[in-house]
C-alpha cells in the first residue's frame, strides 16, 4: 500500500474509522481492496477507465452536469447539520425541485464527484465520512 495512503488512514479519527469499517465491510475484504476506495482518505482520481466510461454515458452535457454540482455545492455549503440523512435529503429535494432530472443526474454524478467512481457505497455515508468541507471542495473540482 502506498505510504501516503497509510499515513492518511492512520490520521483518521477512530469514530470515522468505525463508520468506514461498517460501511465498507462488504467492499473491502483484503488489504489490496483499500486502494480502490482511497477516496475516503485522499483526493479521488477522476481519470480511471470506469470513471471515463461513466462520463461518456451521461445523457446531459458537461456544462449541465457542472451546474448540478455547483447547485449541490451551494446547498451543502448552507447546511448547518451534516449527516448522511442531510446529504440524501438535500439531493432528493434538489431532484424534486428541478423536476427534469433523474437519479443518475444527481446521485450518481455526486458519487462520481466525491469518489471518481460511479458505483460504490451509499453517497450519504461517503459524504458523512469525508466531511462537509471536503464534499464542497470535490463538487467544485469534479
Amino acid at each position: 500500500m502506498p505510504e501516503h495512503l497509510q499515513k492518511a488512514i492512520a490520521g483518521m479519527n477512530d469514530l470515522k474509522m468505525v463508520k468506514v469499517m461498517d460501511m465498507m465491510k462488504v467492499r473491502m475484504r483484503y488489504e489490496a481492496d483499500i486502494k480502490n476506495h482511497a477516496y475516503l482518505w485522499t483526493d479521488p482520481d477522476y481519470r480511471t477507465e470506469l470513471g471515463n466510461k461513466f462520463l461518456k454515458k451521461l445523457k446531459r452535457k458537461a456544462n449541465e452536469n457542472a451546474q448540478v454540482l455547483k447547485d449541490l455545492e451551494s446547498r451543502f455549503t448552507g447546511q448547518k447539520e451534516w449527516s448522511s440523512e442531510v446529504v440524501n435529503r438535500t439531493c432528493s429535494e434538489y431532484l424534486f425541485e428541478k423536476g427534469n432530472l433523474n437519479n443518475e443526474d444527481v446521485f450518481y454524478l455526486l458519487r462520481y464527484a466525491l469518489t471518481g467512481n460511479p458505483v460504490g457505497a451509499p453517497i450519504g455515508e461517503i459524504a458523512e465520512v469525508i466531511g462537509k468541507k471536503e464534499v464542497v471542495i470535490r463538487c467544485g473540482d469534479a
